[in-house]
């Protein structure tokens, strides 16, 4: 396998062809090696920067690929991070495809999670899923975070709904957490009527949950929330309880 690989590096390794790469790279990254990454050093510092844009994409899907069963250095988290930045949508897709890849063998450094930060408010559907993906394999993801994912409440993509609810339930502990979260930086003025009643649904869905309902609605009622935004939400908590009780 290797000498075939080799064979063939050596006959597209200076190709002016995009698509002769890119086929290159579409057959080996099937199942490439770690010792194969010198392929994806030699395309990024030899090519110019007309033939490196066009095969890009697939140079990010060869490391994805590797990272899959082995471990990545910080020198591909860089290239990964830079990328990131100055690319169009495809390419970010592809980048966050392989971090999900690569998440269970690599270890990220902060610069990673800066860049899900944006990814997941990115008008990019994919995007933004395989972003709240990346993070379910966190053990704990910082604050700030949840300002983002609050934003995506009102999204009427039901598997980003999903997404978001899985994230919530694994990282918000209990409701004073919730309410830490909301309070922290008025956090709580992000949610509209609809992604409020969300929110609801994703923490207290059982009669079970009415207990811990109670205690939020407490948390907010003493809190120093802005009153027109308390009002509504309190008004929220009392018309879902009343559903709760009905289905019990």
């Amino acid at each position: 396998m290797m000498d075939k690989l080799i064979e063939k590096f050596e006959k597209v390794k200076d190709s002016k062809d995009p698509d002769e790469i890119n086929d290159f790279l579409i057959e080996f990254g099937s199942n490439p090696k770690k010792e194969h990454l010198f392929i994806v050093d030699y395309f990024i510092e030899n090519y110019n920067p007309v033939i490196y844009r066009q095969i890009k994409l697939n140079l990010i899907y060869f490391i994805g690929q590797v990272g899959i069963e082995q471990s990545l250095n910080d020198k591909y988290l860089d290239f990964l991070i830079k990328e990131y930045y100055s690319s169009d949508r495809w390419v970010r897709s592809e980048i966050i495809s392989t971090l999900y890849k690569i998440a269970n063998h690599t270890t990220f450094s902060e610069n990673i999670f800066d860049i899900l930060k944006y990814a997941i408010l990115d008008d990019y559907l994919p995007i933004s899923l395989n972003a709240m993906k990346v993070l379910l394999l966190y053990e704990n993801i910082p604050n700030e975070t949840f300002k983002k994912i609050f934003k995506l409440f009102q999204t009427p993509d039901s598997t980003l709904q999903e997404q978001i609810s899985k994230v919530l339930q694994k990282f918000i502990k209990n409701e004073y957490h919730l309410f830490e979260l909301l309070n922290e930086s008025e956090n709580y003025r992000i949610l509209t009527k609809k992604s409020f009643r969300f929110l609801l649904i994703t923490f207290f869905n059982s009669v079970m949950s009415l207990s811990n309902l109670e205690s939020f609605r407490e948390l907010i009622e003493n809190s120093e929330w802005e009153i027109n935004n308390r009002k509504i939400i309190l008004n929220e908590i009392d018309t879902y309880q009343k559903l709760l009780l009905r289905t019990a």
